[in-house]
C-alpha cells in the first residue's frame, strides 16, 4: 500500500460487537408486532436492539413476549418462535441483539 493509502481514513466502520439473540422472521405491520426465531435465551427485562441492512438501529424494551399459541411467557428458549410489539418497522432477517 502506498503512503497515501496508509494515511487515508478507514471506510469500514468499527462496529460494536453485540450478542445476537435471534433473527426476525416476520413483521405484522397492522398490529406492529415482530416475530423472531430465538437463538439465545431471553426474557422481557432485557433491552434489545434490532439492526439490518436497511433497518436503522432500533432500541426496544420488550413489554410482552408471546409464544406461537399467543400465550404470554416469561422467557424464550433457543428454537422458539416468539412475537413482541415494536414501535418501528423491522424486516425479515434483521438481527436482534442485546443492547
Amino acid at each position: 500500500c502506498s503512503e497515501e493509502c496508509k494515511d487515508a481514513p478507514k471506510q469500514r466502520k468499527n462496529g460494536v460487537m453485540r450478542k445476537k439473540v435471534g433473527t426476525i422472521v416476520h413483521y405484522y405491520a397492522k398490529a406492529k408486532v415482530a416475530q423472531m426465531k430465538v437463538e439465545q435465551e431471553i426474557n422481557p427485562s432485557i433491552p434489545l436492539t434490532v439492526v439490518g441492512k436497511t433497518t436503522p438501529h432500533i432500541s426496544i424494551q420488550i413489554t410482552q413476549l408471546r409464544n406461537e399459541q399467543g400465550e404470554n411467557i416469561d422467557k424464550a428458549l433457543p428454537g422458539d418462535l416468539v412475537t413482541f410489539p415494536v414501535h418501528d418497522k423491522v424486516r425479515k432477517n434483521d438481527l436482534v441483539c442485546i443492547s
